[in-house]
């Protein structure tokens, strides 16, 4: 199997078989981003970190290289402690957390 560039690819590329676990996928990553909102708010990078982690494991295992794009911009805000720039990256992702679930509703999830 080829590694994948996830740099490169802008657009996501959801398995057929994980399509019907996106609407848990969006309403765990909603949580998530109160949760880093939070950590945020105490400027407990270290916390908000392990977050951050976490959700860019799940974004490249679904496939959704917009989220892992906007997560590793965020990793980088969140170790170099820039309280502003991750707060303008953490908006970023729900807003594409929300057109993610936008994209699903309604349609047909089943292969």
């Amino acid at each position: 199997m080829e590694p994948v560039e996830f740099a490169v690819k802008s657009e996501n590329e959801i398995p057929v078989e994980l399509r019907g676990f996106i609407p848990g996928y969006v309403a765990r990553r909603l949580e998530d981003i109160e949760v880093m909102r939070r950590h945020l708010e105490r400027r407990d990078f270290h916390a908000l970190g392990m977050v951050v982690h976490k959700i860019k494991g799940n974004a490249a295992s679904f496939g959704l290289y917009r989220v892992y794009g906007l997560v590793l911009q965020l990793q980088t805000t969140v170790d170099a402690e820039d309280g502003p720039e991750s707060e303008r990256l953490i908006n970023a992702l729900e807003r594409e957390i929300a057109k993610l679930e936008r994209e699903v509703s309604g349609a047909d999830l089943q292969p």
